[in-house]
């Protein structure tokens, strides 16, 4: 069971940081969009 829970620990942890990272890209591409535009 102790297994099982640090699986869904370590599952949670890569989601919110995939989560974090596009959430960076995208930040970065709206960035670079609107020095484009402008």
């Amino acid at each position: 069971m102790n297994r099982k829970n640090n699986n869904i620990l370590i599952r949670s942890q890569a989601a919110s940081c995939l989560f974090s990272c596009l959430y960076q890209c995208n930040y970065r591409l709206a960035t670079v969009d609107t020095q484009i535009t402008i």
